[in-house]
């Protein structure tokens, strides 16, 4: 078995709270090179249907949130249909509504489903090819 796996299964079963996650966003996006990750989840009751950040890791520990990223949205798209999703700031699907794009210098993003109505998105600094990264 991938001795990455195992250490991040190892790593991720010993948090236990809203900080572990972090943690565990934090331990992803450094092995990737990643600026920045933010695990999103839907809003419950909402209507229409958003999406809130639930934990968040950024290279420069800023804090940051937000309550409000519709459905209509990549990361929305990537929850509704559990595939993996890569695009550059240029995807339609990306939410402008903000300037976190352009504030961050973000270029590149990832979207991974975690099956569980949330929704994990890497962003990158720099433009990248997501598909060439190394496996595990």
């Amino acid at each position: 078995m991938n001795p990455q796996l195992i250490d991040f299964v190892q790593f991720a079963l010993s948090q236990h709270d809203r900080a572990g996650t972090r943690r565990i966003i934090e331990w992803i996006c450094s092995r990737y090179g990643a600026y920045c990750g933010i695990f999103w989840q839907q809003v419950q009751g909402a209507d229409p249907v958003l999406l809130y950040t639930a934990a968040a890791w950024f290279k420069t520990e800023e804090r940051w949130s937000r309550h409000d990223l519709p459905l209509a949205s990549l990361t929305g798209r990537v929850m509704e249909t559990g595939e993996t999703a890569i695009a550059t700031e240029e995807n339609p699907l990306i939410n402008h509504q903000t300037s976190f794009f352009r504030n961050h210098g973000i270029h590149t993003v990832c979207c991974v489903s975690t099956g569980q109505r949330g929704t994990l998105k890497r962003n990158r600094s720099a433009p990248y090819r997501w598909s060439s990264e190394r496996k595990g």
